[in-house]
């Protein structure tokens, strides 16, 4: 050993580290200059034209002081900000929009209308809430036309919702007033009738393939609020956000099943087509992608029908069985004048002008809204 190795090794060794150690912490020392040099370049150039915002950490941005409620977060930068706001996620912008003048212009733009691909890269769905560009268009378009063909939105629908209501009174009626577990009854319920729209036929509450649906909903719904992180981790850190050991990487045996449900349902389909009518969605989108099949850049493949159905039938349950479990709750707690007092409540925190929350948006090209630069690449939130 030369003098230089010795000495060497007795540094190693005063940091409680061995000489086998040296590369990785070559290695560790590499990231982190490369991290501290990527948060830089992502700081510097336009700074006098970007929203304000609030200064955060080196390499996390602001994520640590977001918290569980970030729109409450937003509203209060607002107050101090004014109404867009960036805040940095790792190395990504996020651009907040706070009042109803700058969504107003924000959404009216094509340059903020496209998704965040992380999520739907890892989770292999590729439907209407994640498709960007033409493939967007040609979907959203074909997939209203076979809803509403369906009577989605029409009164037709009504006599089919109508009959899940009398089966959803009747099984909360057959406890006699014993305590139950809303959920149980309500998610079945309300997925039923999307059910029936994109796979032909309601299915009873012990069914086994409405347990399926409603345990993989569950799972796919809390993936997606789960999984939303990915799309600020900067790389290496968002593949190792999907190992197999992490939350999400965990969750991804829940939307499996529901996929390989959803293709099974679509080979039933295909082997039970019937040219003239359309039994449900599933029935309309394959005569579709039939219609283009000789057709290489078609937008209408199999694996869009399986996001766009699974798309549909996590959209159209959870949101709504969310909404009458809490109006069921509220309106058991208090029961006098209780439609009136939430028409009030929803009037004085809401108002009549401005929805109260907005999908995650995926600048595509620089832009301006409100006079502030909107760089490629950022994140928007209409809030």
């Amino acid at each position: 050993m030369n003098i230089s190795n010795h000495t060497d090794f007795f540094a190693l060794q005063d940091l409680g580290l061995s000489p086998e150690s040296s590369p990785v912490i070559t290695l560790l020392l590499g990231g982190v200059l490369f991290y501290i040099l990527h948060y830089f370049w992502n700081n510097s150039g336009h700074s006098e034209k970007l929203p304000p915002g609030p200064k955060g950490l080196p390499f996390v941005g602001y994520w640590p002081f977001l918290g569980r409620n970030n729109n409450v977060t937003f509203w209060k930068l607002s107050k101090t900000y004014g109404p867009i706001i960036r805040v940095k996620a790792f190395s990504v912008n996020l651009i907040v929009l706070n009042d109803f003048e700058s969504i107003k212009e924000g959404l009216s733009k094509k340059e903020l209308l496209n998704r965040p691909q992380a999520i739907s890269e890892y989770s292999g769905l590729h439907g209407v809430s994640t498709l960007n560009g033409e493939a967007w268009v040609h979907n959203r378009r074909y997939c209203l036309r076979v809803l509403r063909d369906l009577g989605f939105g029409r009164n037709s629908m009504e006599h089919h919702i109508k009959d899940e209501i009398h089966y959803f009174i009747e099984k909360i009626s057959a406890t006699s007033g014993a305590p139950v577990l809303l959920p149980d009854y309500a998610v079945p319920s309300v997925s039923n009738i999307i059910t029936a729209l994109v796979f032909g036929s309601r299915y009873h509450y012990d069914d086994p393939r409405r347990i399926l649906l409603d345990d993989s909903l569950r799972a796919f719904v809390k993936f997606f609020s789960t999984s939303a992180m990915i799309s600020f981790l900067p790389p290496p850190l968002d593949k190792l956000a999907r190992l197999p050991f992490t939350t999400i990487g965990s969750l991804s045996k829940a939307l499996a099943k529901i996929r390989d449900f959803v293709s099974n349902e679509a080979r039933l389909h295909q082997e039970t087509l019937e040219e003239d009518t359309n039994r449900d969605f599933i029935d309309g989108y394959l005569k579709k992608m039939k219609e283009y099949e000789n057709d290489a850049s078609s937008h209408f493949t199999m694996n869009h029908l399986l996001g766009n159905v699974i798309n549909i039938f996590s959209a159209g349950s959870n949101t709504t069985q969310l909404s009458l479990l809490w109006h069921m709750l509220n309106c058991a707690s208090r029961i006098e004048d209780i439609q009136v007092k939430i028409q009030e409540e929803i009037d004085v925190v809401i108002g009549k002008e401005r929805a109260p929350f907005w999908v995650l948006r995926w600048v595509s090209e620089d832009t301006y809204v409100g006079g502030y630069l909107f760089p490629a690449g950022s994140r928007s939130i209409p809030e």
